[in-house]
C-alpha cells in the first residue's frame, strides 16, 4: 500500500509527487499518457511567469518562482529565462493590469507605438522552459524513490475507509491511504462515481507562431521583452520573444477559448459561433502584428491547440479535501496559470496530506499557512451533488 497516490502527471502532479517523496512519503504517480506529453494542460514549450495579478496570486507566483529556482538548481538545468513584461493598451483596457510602474512609453526595437497606445506598466517576468521543467520534476521524483506509472488511465477512485482507497486503472488496482487528484480537465470524470461534480469550464485555445526575417530584433537574447497588448479589461494578446523555434515569435490570446470535452479538444465540427470566436482570436493577433510589430509576417507558420480548465464564472480555484472523503484531495481550476503556479500549488497539497502542524517540505511554511487561510474554499460551496 502507498501512503499517497497522485493522479495526473502534469506540472502540479509531478511537483506534488516530488514534494511528498522528498518527505519520505511512499508515493505513486499515475499518468494516462507520458510525462511530459503534448495532450494535457501542461503541454507546450514555454509559459510566462510575471507579477501582474491580484495580491494573492502574486504571493503564489513569488512562492512558485522560488520553488522553480530550487528545482533548477537541484537538476543542474536552467529552467528560467529572466526577462520583463511590458503592458500596453488604451484607456478601455487599463483595468486589466495593476503594474508596478506606469508612465512614459519605452522605446523597444521592433515595436511600433500608435498615438493612442498607452504604456500601462512593467513587471519582472520569466520564461519557463516547460518541457525541461517537467523532465526535471520527473527525474527528481524518480531519484527520490517515487514510483511512476505512465500510459495507465485511471478508471475509478474507490474509497474503502478513512485509511484505504482503491485506485482502479486499465492495468490493475492500487491501494493507498490518500489520493491526490491533479488531473485538470479530467477531474469531473473521476469525481462522478463519488457523486459530485465541480463547475469546471474546459476550453481549448490556440497558440500561434509567426515568422520574422528580422529575427535578431525579436530574440530573447537580444533583450526583446514579453509584451501584453491589452485589448479589454478581460483579454490581451501575449507576445513571447523568439526562444522555442528559430525565426518564430509566439503569440496567444489571453481569454477564454472554445468550450470542449477533455477527450475531444480536436473536434472539427464547430458551431458557427465557435468558429467565429476562434477566427476573432486569430484576427486580433494578426491586427496586433499589423499595428505594432512591423517586421513579423502576418500569416502563422505554426498553430498549436492547447487545453485548460477553470472554475466557471470564477477567478479562484480549488485545493481542498473531498467533502465526504477526507483522504481524497482535489486540485483543479487554475486556468492558464496552472503550470506557472504548480510548485506553489504542490506546497498547498502537501500541507493537506500532513497534519496542520507537520508540513515537511522545503517550502515556506509561514507562506503556506497564510495562503491556505486566505484561499482554501469549502468544497461544498463549489460542487453539485448528483
Amino acid at each position: 500500500m502507498y501512503d499517497v497516490i497522485v493522479i495526473g502527471g502534469g506540472a502540479v502532479g509531478l511537483a506534488t509527487a516530488l514534494n511528498l517523496s522528498k518527505s519520505q512519503v511512499k508515493t505513486m504517480l499515475i499518468e494516462q499518457l507520458t510525462c511530459p506529453n503534448t495532450r494535457g494542460s501542461s503541454s507546450g514549450q514555454s509559459r510566462v511567469l510575471s507579477f501582474n495579478q491580484s495580491e494573492y496570486n502574486n504571493q503564489l507566483t513569488s512562492l512558485a518562482l522560488d520553488e522553480w529556482k530550487k528545482i533548477g538548481q537541484y537538476s543542474s538545468t536552467p529552467l528560467l529565462l529572466k526577462s520583463k513584461q511590458l503592458f500596453l493598451g488604451d484607456k478601455s483596457s487599463v483595468g486589466f493590469h495593476s503594474g508596478k510602474t506606469q508612465g512614459k512609453r519605452k522605446p523597444v526595437k521592433g515595436l511600433k507605438y500608435l498615438n493612442s497606445t498607452q504604456f500601462l506598466g512593467e513587471s519582472p517576468a520569466y520564461i519557463l522552459k516547460t518541457v525541461k521543467c517537467l523532465q526535471a520534476l520527473k527525474d527528481a521524483f524518480l531519484e527520490h524513490q517515487g514510483v511512476l506509472m505512465e500510459e495507465e488511465k485511471v478508471i475509478e477512485i474507490k474509497p474503502i475507509h478513512d485509511e484505504k482507497i482503491e485506485v482502479h486503472t486499465v492495468k490493475g488496482i492500487y491501494l493507498a491511504k490518500k489520493v491526490i487528484m491533479a488531473c485538470g480537465p479530467w477531474t469531473n470524470q473521476l469525481l462522478r462515481p463519488l457523486e459530485i461534480q465541480l463547475p469546471l469550464q474546459i476550453y481549448r485555445y490556440q497558440v500561434a507562431y509567426f515568422k520574422t526575417s528580422a529575427f535578431p530584433l525579436y530574440e530573447y537574447k537580444s533583450g526583446f521583452p514579453v509584451i501584453s497588448f491589452n485589448k479589454s479589461p478581460t483579454s490581451s494578446v501575449l507576445v513571447t520573444p523568439i526562444y522555442e523555434y528559430p525565426d518564430l515569435v509566439k503569440m496567444e490570446m489571453v481569454t477564454d477559448g472554445v468550450e470542449v470535452e477533455a477527450d475531444r479538444r480536436d473536434r472539427i465540427q464547430l458551431t458557427s459561433e465557435e468558429r467565429s470566436k476562434e477566427k476573432c482570436v486569430m484576427d486580433e493577433m494578426v491586427e496586433t502584428i499589423k499595428t505594432h510589430l512591423p517586421h513579423i509576417n502576418q500569416y502563422p507558420s505554426i498553430i498549436e491547440t492547447m487545453i485548460s480548465c477553470k472554475i466557471a464564472d470564477d477567478d479562484s480555484f480549488v485545493v481542498d479535501r473531498h467533502c465526504d472523503y477526507e483522504n481524497v484531495i482535489i486540485a483543479c481550476g487554475f486556468g492558464a496559470n496552472q503550470f506557472v503556479l504548480a510548485p506553489a500549488i504542490a506546497c498547498l497539497l502537501t500541507s493537506l496530506v500532513f497534519d496542520e502542524d507537520r508540513v515537511e517540505t522545503d517550502c515556506d511554511v509561514e507562506n503556506i499557512a497564510l495562503l491556505q487561510q486566505s484561499s482554501l474554499r469549502r468544497f461544498e460551496s463549489l460542487t453539485e451533488t448528483l
